[in-house]
Parts: C-alpha cells; sequence; structure tokens
C-alpha cells in the first residue's frame, strides 16, 4: 500500500511541476498585432512571436526596440489571439518551449525608440 501512495504522490507532483513554466526573453521590435490588444515582436533572430499582457503596456512601445520576459502562452488560454505569428523554434538547453510562437509577457524593457 506504502508503494502505490508514494507513486500516485510522485506523479502528483510532477504534473504539479508541468504546470509551472519558465520565464523566457526575447529581444526585438515591438509591432501592433491584428486583433485587439495583441501585439508582435519580430525578433532579433528573425522570428515572430505573438505578445499579449495584462499589467505591461505594451502599445506604449509599439514600433521600440524592446527586452521582454513573460511565459509561454498557449491557444487553450485564449492568450494567442493573432495566429499569424510564426511556430516557436525549439528550445534550447534552459529555456522554456513556447507553443506557438506566443509569449504571455511579465516584464518590458525599452532599449530604443526606433528598431534597426
Amino acid at each position: 500500500m506504502f508503494g502505490i501512495s508514494k507513486a500516485l504522490l510522485v506523479a502528483a507532483g510532477g504534473l504539479l511541476l508541468a504546470g509551472f513554466q519558465q520565464p523566457t526573453s526575447l529581444t526585438g521590435c515591438l509591432e501592433k498585432g491584428t486583433a485587439k490588444d495583441t501585439y508582435t515582436l519580430k525578433s532579433t533572430d528573425g522570428k515572430t512571436y505573438s505578445l499579449t499582457s495584462p499589467t505591461v503596456k505594451l502599445s506604449e512601445h509599439v514600433g521600440h526596440k524592446v527586452a521582454v520576459t513573460g511565459t509561454a502562452a498557449g491557444t487553450e488560454t485564449g492568450a494567442l489571439k493573432d495566429t499569424s505569428a510564426a511556430p516557436a523554434p525549439p528550445a534550447k538547453s534552459g529555456e522554456a518551449a513556447m507553443p506557438s510562437g506566443a509569449l504571455m509577457v511579465t516584464t518590458l524593457k525599452h532599449l530604443s525608440s526606433t528598431c534597426k
């Protein structure tokens, strides 16, 4: 009986940990998305990501070069409204994978008022 309880506890713990996502950071040019309250980031590696945020005022940085940090946002949360974003690249070691190239932004750092 102890073996089954321990196995269930380990499995439940694994499911809980799977729900926590590592923060991901991206740098690039912020643009307005096609849907309301959505934005895209053309990153310095040439890929495009869909961004949303309930707390960071992304609209104030459209056309600027920015560094954003956040967690992957999937379509199941309703966070991905602009489906024109390119698929996310494979995660590098120590980085979280971003499903559908979508990021729920938690912080933004202004780098430049223009994109070059």
